[in-house]
């Protein structure tokens, strides 16, 4: 009777210790193995210093809703309405030629809006789409002189993205044609 009893109580003893170590392995977790992240950072070594934009699809909207072409403002009053414009080119280097704006040289699209002010400024949202699918936006005070704009987020290569941006606007004998809209992006993290 002694060895039966100590029979089931060893058996009982390995069954209930197997158990509970499958329980335990099963609930612990195992080393730590480092995953890539979920839209993960890529580099933007790609996008130079300095990048510009025609301004060819600017229109402007006055409070009314009324549509004044960019180059029909003339006169006009240009406050209290907004500036809205799609799809300009974004181009490798300062002010380049815009035939030049091309191929390897034409780096993606700029879009955005502009709410303008009794005093003439205007609070422009600007976003970047490059060709690799990356996003940048930042928000300034467009003034028609030089200034920072800041950088309010970004995807892709500028995912987290931060810092300021450098715009400047040209136009009438500066350049070839329009007004060009060149930015600084080296404070761009």
């Amino acid at each position: 009777m002694k060895l039966q009893g100590l029979r089931v109580f060893l058996a009982t003893t390995v069954f209930t210790t197997s158990a509970v170590f499958a329980e335990v392995s099963k609930t612990t977790k195992g080393p730590k193995t480092k995953k890539a992240a979920k839209g993960s950072k890529q580099d933007c070594a790609f996008i130079p210093r300095f990048v510009s934009e025609p301004s060819d699809t600017d229109k402007y909207y006055l409070p009314d809703g009324t549509m004044i072409e960019d180059d029909d403002g003339e006169g006009a009053s240009m406050t209290g309405g907004k500036w809205v414009w799609e799809n300009n080119d974004i181009c490798s280097g300062a002010i380049p030629d815009k035939d030049a704006c091309s191929g390897t040289n034409l780096l993606g699209k700029a879009s955005g809006t502009c709410t303008t002010f009794p005093s003439n400024d205007c609070d422009s949202i600007d976003y970047f789409k490059f060709n690799d699918g990356s996003l940048l936006y930042f928000r300034g005070m467009d003034e028609g002189k030089p200034g920072p704009s800041v950088v309010i987020g970004g995807t892709g290569c500028y995912k987290n993205a931060k810092g300021t941006i450098n715009t400047e606007l040209s136009e009438g004998d500066e350049v070839e044609a329009g007004a060009w809209y060149t930015y600084d992006l080296s404070k761009v993290m």
